[in-house]
């Protein structure tokens, strides 16, 4: 049978966006992803995978958006399963929070691997035993990766993977370990497949601001992203440059998601702050350190969301009696010699 193949001049034009959100609790993922998710979307619905329970909707009253809530086992199966029936509801863009507990969480490719070694060899089996199914219990697990990974890759829409990161250490032997910083809960193969992440270091660093230094770029996005709170105007950006050559056209969504009232949430976070600010009962000179330690422009009327957030964040760490919360208070704000 003779094949016939075709070939024709290059053009760029809806190239697939598998986005990375990573970080540690607190830094500002799932609010970043719902903002760059809004810009992606052009209009139509966004879905939400979520494996984080109730936490993960906690801005659920500031933004709209249909939500599928996953439970253990954390298996790439049922991942996968899950997001194909999210791409037939044909969406503007897919969340997924968390990608990590598929690696790491009750049940998942960690978990399924010491699952594999139990059956194989039996769970009373000597290490030597156990040891002898390391590789081979290795075949379902990443056999399964490998099955999200492309569907993935297929994905007709924009997809963000939010990831939970931890500092990670290269050993190099004679000599001191090197620190390799922020790095993705994820297995190497799926954090391959994104066209970037974007990492979210912890508090005291600005809440969704990428640091750029960390984070894994290539050109062209190392221009395309600022050094600033990740937004919806990134979303549309990134959306236009995906589309290319192809015109890019509304989509139509099931449920026209209202724009986030920015006065709202402004307001409401600043009536938050108040609250918090109340119990505290700070002096009025040592409330205005605080202040100007989180707000650029020294007061909370200039202040933008993002700053009043991580006030807010902070002010409730006081309250509850967080130590590295007052240790930053004395030594860094008020600037406080130790005793």
């Amino acid at each position: 049978m003779l094949v016939s193949y075709e070939f024709r001049p290059a053009i760029r034009e809806n190239t697939p966006l598998v986005i990375g959100l990573a970080g540690p609790t607190k830094s500002g993922k799932t609010f970043s992803a719902h903002r760059l998710a809004i810009g992606l979307a052009n209009g139509g619905e966004v879905v939400m995978l979520n494996a984080e329970g109730q936490k993960g909707h906690q801005y659920a009253e500031r933004f709209r958006y249909t939500a599928c809530d996953l439970v253990p086992p954390y298996r790439y199966p049922m991942y996968e399963d899950v997001f194909r029936a999210a791409l037939a509801r044909k969406p503007g863009v897919i969340i997924i929070d968390s990608m990590s507990h598929a690696h790491d969480g009750p049940g998942g490719f960690l978990e399924w691997h010491e699952a594999e070694i139990d059956r194989m060899a039996g769970k009373d089996a000597s290490y030597k035993e156990r040891d002898k199914c390391n590789f081979t219990a290795w075949i379902k697990p990443k056999a399964a990766e490998n099955s999200f990974r492309y569907a993935l890759l297929e994905a007709p829409c924009p997809v963000i993977l939010c990831m939970r990161a931890k500092e990670k250490l290269k050993l190099v032997t004679g000599k001191p370990p090197v620190n390799l910083g922020w790095q993705p809960i994820v297995g190497e193969g799926l954090a391959y497949e994104t066209i970037f992440t974007l990492v979210l270091p912890p508090w005291p660093h600005p809440r969704g601001v990428p640091d750029l230094s960390l984070s894994d770029m290539r050109e062209p996005f190392d221009a395309m992203i600022p050094a600033k709170p990740i937004d919806e105007e990134l979303g549309r950006t990134l959306r236009e440059w995906a589309a290319g050559a192809a015109k890019l056209k509304a989509a139509e969504p099931l449920t026209p998601p209202p724009a986030p009232d920015a006065d709202a949430m402004r307001a409401a976070t600043l009536t938050a702050i108040e609250a918090e600010r109340a119990t505290i009962r700070p002096s009025a000179g040592g409330w205005a350190k605080v202040v100007a330690y989180f707000c650029a422009a020294g007061d909370l009327d200039r202040a933008d969301i993002s700053e009043l957030d991580d006030l807010l964040t902070f002010a409730r760490a006081l309250v509850a009696k967080n130590p590295e919360a007052q240790a930053t208070l004395d030594a860094r704000i008020l600037k406080r010699s130790a005793a």
